[in-house]
């Protein structure tokens, strides 16, 4: 009996340890902020927010980025799912928040052109980004954003 609950103990302390190392190797989102793109004809945007995140590999130097532009509704899991899946695959993702849940502007997707282009120009800027390995992905309402209406 002493013996099932020693056995019982050690497996509770493998699956809590399993635990503690799988939070500790998930990549941490830090909270960027950067200026708006200024564009002819478009909304100003003073300064854009986000959710930067590099791989969890053992990626060196300038790795690859993607741009992530969420939905009408906000940010959501959508995000996340292809974020994670994109770091490891040693691709650094920038979440953008274009706008909170319920807060989707009325005059279309030229309102968040410029969030888009401030988070290329942030990424490209930064040492630890290849300028050359920048992608951008768009989902429903982000990905209209991808292809402004003509002005």
């Amino acid at each position: 009996m002493q013996r099932d609950i020693y056995r019982i103990s050690k497996m509770r302390y493998v699956i809590v340890l399993a635990c503690f190392l799988t939070v500790a190797a998930e990549a941490l989102a830090t909270e960027v902020t950067f200026s708006g793109a200024v564009a002819e004809r478009y909304p100003k945007v003073a300064e854009v927010a986000g959710y930067l995140v590099f791989p969890t590999g053992e990626a060196k130097g300038q790795v690859p980025a993607v741009v992530i532009l969420h939905g009408s509704g906000g940010i959501d899991g959508r995000e996340e799912f292809h974020a994670k899946a994109l770091n490891a695959a040693d691709i650094a993702t920038l979440e953008v928040l274009m706008f909170t849940s319920g807060n989707r502007p009325r005059d279309g997707s030229r309102s968040n052109f410029t969030h888009m282009y401030g988070a290329l120009k942030y990424l490209a800027n930064r040492p630890d980004i290849d300028p050359q390995r920048i992608g951008v992905m768009g989902f429903s309402w982000g990905a209209v954003s991808l292809f402004p209406p003509r002005l």
